[in-house]
């Protein structure tokens, strides 16, 4: 009998860990565009290009606005990513097998972690284009 405890207890643990502990929900408000000399066209770009070194599917939808998908194993997130010459935002808007809760302002953590790296990747081709464009 204790043994099937000990396996009952590994097994819940393991599907805790599996699932992926729920974290509030990650966006990205008003980041700061360093160089406001930019055309929305080359901002765009910049945007396009770090999302799809990241394997994001990423559409303009709008003068100032695209949406980006993310395909991992069984999940997927979805954003809208909106932007000016001075900042942009990433905004969750859908996904599949990410454990959202809108009332509680939670999802999976590895949503984040993706963000995140969106984020970065974002900044760091903001500015490398932007130092192209100056020279």
């Amino acid at each position: 009998m204790k043994r099937i405890m000990k396996l009952s207890s590994f097994l819940v643990l393991v599907a805790l860990i599996m699932t992926g502990c729920p974290a509030p929900i990650y966006n990205v408000e008003k980041s700061k565009i360093t160089k406001s000399t930019e055309s929305m066209d080359s901002i765009y770009k910049s945007i396009e290009t770090a999302a799809e070194s990241l394997t994001w599917q990423i559409k303009r939808t709008g003068k100032n606005e695209a949406i980006a998908i993310l395909y991992i194993r069984v999940h997927e997130a979805k954003v809208k990513i909106t932007f000016n010459e001075k900042e942009y935002s990433i905004t969750y808007i859908g996904g599949q097998n990410l454990s959202y809760k809108p009332s509680e302002g939670t999802i999976h953590e590895n949503y984040n972690k993706w963000v995140q790296k969106l984020e970065s990747s974002i900044d760091e081709h903001l500015k490398k284009d932007s130092e192209i464009m100056s020279k």
